[in-house]
């Protein structure tokens, strides 16, 4: 009987930290948009162990529907920001008409992280 109330607490917790997550990162994608002045896109979270692979990559943006996926399993929240952040800097360039930056990318995206984990410690646990 202790198992299964440890277990349940378990998911309790485990629920309660995926939802302090998906605000956390809700939260961060707003800052980052008001940052790039951009509107903010569908971002979508996968969990498919498969995606990475299938798309070479941790993030891609759509540039047909401005649609954001970013790979979230096995990854830290840092890690799943800073992705989000290079993919919205790619929308950026997407709206400016610009072509696809990796390197202006990578930086905006490691400074948008930076000044968000300044004020939100906790994203590098």
């Amino acid at each position: 009987m202790k198992k299964l109330n440890s277990f349940n607490q378990y998911l309790t917790e485990s629920v309660l930290e995926q939802n302090k997550k998906e605000e956390v990162i809700d939260a961060f994608i707003d800052d980052a948009c008001e940052y790039l002045d951009i509107d903010k896109p569908n971002v979508e979270i996968s969990y498919d162990p498969k995606l990475s692979s299938e798309i070479g990559s941790f993030g891609y943006l759509d540039p047909d529907n401005g649609n954001i996926i970013v790979v979230g399993i096995n990854r830290n929240l840092a890690d799943i920001l800073r992705t989000i952040a290079h993919e919205l800097v790619h929308t950026k360039q997407l709206l400016l008409g610009e072509v696809f930056n990796e390197d202006e990318a990578n930086s905006k995206a490691a400074i948008i992280v930076r000044k968000f984990g300044l004020e939100n410690r906790y994203i590098y646990e």
